[in-house]
């Protein structure tokens, strides 16, 4: 799984949105879902694109395949809940040792 954050800008440089995604691998297939979220984090867009992967987990050019999705719905409320939580409060992260590093034996 792979989070990404970007912020929207005009050609002024003014933050117009941000945009949030999702990527999954598995099995030869990548589902990306991008959220776009006003600045006051109301959500505008949802979008799933669907691809193949090859064998070396490269994308298959040509392959995606991008669905709205309706932005209403629970299972796109909750991804957008889990996203939030992932980049405001730290949630779902996976913990890094930042301690000695190991000796060697």
């Amino acid at each position: 799984m792979r989070h990404d954050f970007m912020v929207v800008l005009d050609t002024n440089s003014k933050a117009l949105a941000v945009d949030c995604s999702t990527q999954y691998d598995s099995s030869g297939d990548r589902d990306s879902y991008h959220f776009l979220l006003s600045l006051n984090g109301v959500l505008e867009h949802a979008l799933l694109i669907k691809g193949k992967l090859l064998p070396d987990g490269k994308p298959v050019r040509g392959s995606g395949v991008a669905q709205e999705r309706d932005i209403k719905s629970s299972e796109i409320r909750r991804r957008v809940k889990h996203e939030m939580d992932f980049w405001l409060k730290g949630m779902y992260r996976k913990k890094v040792d930042l301690g000695r590093p190991k000796q060697a034996p």
